[in-house]
């Protein structure tokens, strides 16, 4: 039996084709990014400070509303996991009232989307600019219009950074957690507002990946920050441990989509898979890299394969030296990692299926213990019954109404790892979290996929 996700990544990359024949394949001033100048690479980057502001401009947004005052894009300096400066991109929304806490103070929500894909022309960036014929906009505005409306209907700021960087390093935490970062110092000091404004996060999926990463990285690399709450769900913790789960199922595309955004942010991996590639494996991987193959392709398109059998000689290349070496910097889990993994203070909420075919539930469950351990601020849910996708769905009323909490100051405290009451979709409480039209087109889209506003 076909899975809820494989249909629906199916569907998307066929309505994502068909978008590309209806829609021009560029607003005006919005090309794609693979040619957009705006993404360019400055030759001085390196004179920047982390997060200053490079360049900005004005969009005509996708989440048009009347709690939107104005959306923009900021290009900023950042880093990448080699530390070498390089230039990314946020998507900044200003909301028409601004809410201040009972100390005064702005918020600010960065959303984390899942881009899950290998070519620049699948940034979130594009995929927010109205009528821009994005091959990415109908996934990357699934849940997105949810989780930033409600943001926006409370008077939070929200930057949406293009967190894979202009590598699209798809899966390098490091080089997303620094994005994130710099992306929310760049929104803060083109707003003109103070680093003692509240910052929540939220992720799932790949999103997720960016966001705890993001997370795990703020107390050293961005400790001016005034991190309030982080909500996490289906988190990818270990590439590893993922692309075991995914390499050669229904959705073995996001396995080597991995790859080969590992093998973007480091150097030795590259030079690894450019030598061994064969020749099955080569149009493989330049498909995944072409303009157009976001998410919905990368599934629909790619499943099925063995990645292991596009190396000569066929091996297990996560065993050889420097994949070991990569990922042992691109886990959360200390048992696998070649560092000291961080353990911030600052409340999570983490979310996961017990049944999640794509993102391993018991990496997720070794996180939350080690963090634990070490004293960390941890609540979470466990959904018992659920596919990725729809433990998304179900996961979204508790995930905005943590959130909801830590901006407002009334999260009280909880042993580390606590399982919490969940937010039914449906329920009063779901309602009063989301209001009416949102829970109800949940609620639909965990009956039939869809997922209009």
């Amino acid at each position: 039996m076909l899975s809820l996700p494989f249909l629906l990544c199916t569907a998307l990359a066929f309505a994502a084709s068909a978008l590309a024949l209806a829609v021009p394949r560029a607003v005006s001033g919005f090309p794609d990014p693979v040619v957009d100048p705006f993404y360019s690479q400055p030759s001085n980057i390196a004179s920047y400070s982390l997060g200053q502001i490079i360049d900005t401009r004005a969009t005509v947004s996708t989440f048009a509303s009347p709690s939107l005052e104005k959306s923009y894009q900021i290009k900023f300096r950042s880093q990448n996991a080699q530390k070498q400066p390089i230039a990314a991109v946020t998507t900044v929304l200003v909301p028409t009232k601004k809410t201040l806490s009972s100390s005064g103070q702005a918020s600010m929500l960065s959303f984390q989307n899942f881009q899950d894909s290998v070519t620049l022309s699948c940034s979130p960036s594009w995929a927010y600019v109205a009528n821009s014929g994005s091959p990415a906009a109908l996934a990357a505005n699934l849940e997105a219009p949810i989780v930033n409306g409600w943001a926006l209907d409370q008077g939070y700021y929200v930057s949406i950074p293009d967190h894979e960087g202009p590598s699209s390093s798809f899966i390098s935490g490091t080089n997303a957690g620094h994005i994130v970062l710099d992306g929310i110092r760049a929104a803060l000091t083109s707003e003109g507002l103070s680093t003692k404004t509240q910052i929540g996060m939220y992720g799932y999926s790949g999103g997720a990946n960016a966001g705890v990463f993001a997370s795990s990285l703020a107390p050293s690399y961005a400790k001016e920050l005034n991190v309030v709450g982080v909500s996490l769900g289906g988190t990818p913790v270990s590439p590893q441990d993922t692309f075991y789960q995914l390499n050669g199922g229904f959705a073995s595309g996001l396995a080597g989509a991995g790859a080969v955004g590992i093998a973007s942010a480091y150097p030795d991996v590259q030079q690894y898979l450019d030598t061994h590639i064969n020749a099955k494996g080569k149009p493989v991987i330049a498909g995944l890299k072409s303009d157009g193959t976001c998410v919905g392709q990368v599934v629909a398109e790619y499943g099925f394969i063995n990645f292991f059998d596009l190396i000569t000689p066929n091996q297990d290349f996560l065993l050889v030296a420097p994949a070991r070496k990569a990922l042992a910097k691109e886990t959360l889990l200390q048992t696998q990692a070649s560092y000291t993994v961080p353990v911030p203070k600052h409340p999570r909420f983490i979310y996961h299926a017990l049944t999640d075919e794509l993102v391993p539930f018991n990496s997720s469950q070794l996180y939350i213990q080690e963090q634990c351990a070490g004293g960390a601020d941890i609540r979470s849910i466990v959904y018992p019954v659920g596919e990725h996708i729809t433990t998304e769905i179900l996961g979204i009323p508790s995930a905005l109404a943590f959130l909801g909490s830590a901006f407002a100051g009334t999260l009280g405290s909880v042993a580390c790892g606590t399982i919490i009451p969940d937010t039914p979709l449906g329920s009063a409480a779901s309602v009063k979290v989301l209001g009416s039209a949102r829970d109800s087109a949940l609620q639909k889209a965990k009956s039939d996929g869809s997922w209009n506003l």
